[in-house]
């Protein structure tokens, strides 16, 4: 039996009535970064959910600000620097997609951070963000609970 099925309202947040959780909403923008092979990405609160102002120039395998792209450019992830608490569980659906590539999304959470990455929905190759918003942006909602 799971610890988190008795959800109760305070306020506008939604948490758990059996542990100190609470479920969030963000929507998340990944855009083309001014430099080349760079990503510009924004998460704006939906419902209880976390903002993280415009980051602009995230570079393959490096860190900048709240965010960090794997070498390849495929992973994604939301540090959990940037959230209220460690992330506990994660869905991310995948919203709008203007790259001209079917896209399928994957997204989980690791060690307190929101992960997130694209494949082909065709082939199921893993797919470069940096090369995909070259053509178009990606928007991604996170549904997504955290212990604080």
């Amino acid at each position: 039996m799971s610890n988190y099925t008795d959800f109760i309202k305070t306020g506008n947040a939604i948490r758990s009535g059996t542990a100190n959780c609470f479920l969030r909403c963000s929507l998340l923008r990944i855009e083309d970064g001014t430099n080349a092979n760079t990503l510009k990405c924004t998460l704006t609160a939906r419902r209880d959910g976390n903002e993280i102002s415009t980051t602009d120039n995230i570079v393959k395998d490096a860190t900048t600000g709240h965010f960090d792209l794997d070498s390849s450019g495929v992973v994604l992830k939301i540090l959990k620097t940037g959230l209220s608490g460690d992330a506990l569980l994660a869905m991310g659906i995948l919203i709008e997609n203007r790259s001209g590539v079917d896209l399928v999304l994957d997204s989980t959470n690791s060690g307190g951070s929101l992960y997130m990455r694209v494949k082909n929905s065709t082939t199921g190759a893993l797919q470069d963000l940096t090369t995909l918003v070259d053509t178009g942006r990606i928007y991604v909602n996170f549904l997504y609970m955290t212990d604080n």
